[in-house]
């Protein structure tokens, strides 16, 4: 973490992550569960708090979206569900 300017907060700089480290992140997770949740934060840009409210009703299997409440200002959105992750639910 960056001291930012001469405020007292701090600010956390993001690294984006390559495919190659992805793919070793995803294939060391032996928990199933564990591993599905990490590919909808990722594959659907979800923060940890909207994938804790998610239900199984918010997932649209025919139209490959997700509906994400309560994430950031309460408000309310859909995501892409990826073709392979389905694959994977299933």
């Amino acid at each position: 973490m960056q001291a930012h300017g001469k405020c007292n907060h701090q600010t956390l700089s993001a690294t984006p992550c390559y495919v190659e480290e992805v793919k070793r992140l995803f294939a060391v997770i032996n928990n199933p569960k564990h591993r599905r949740i990490l590919k909808i934060i990722y594959g659907g840009g979800l923060l940890l708090s909207e994938v804790t409210n998610l239900r199984i009703a918010n997932i649209h299997l025919d139209r490959l979206q997700v509906f994400v409440k309560g994430g950031k200002g309460k408000k309310e959105r859909y995501t892409t569900l990826s073709e392979r992750f389905l694959a994977e639910l299933r």
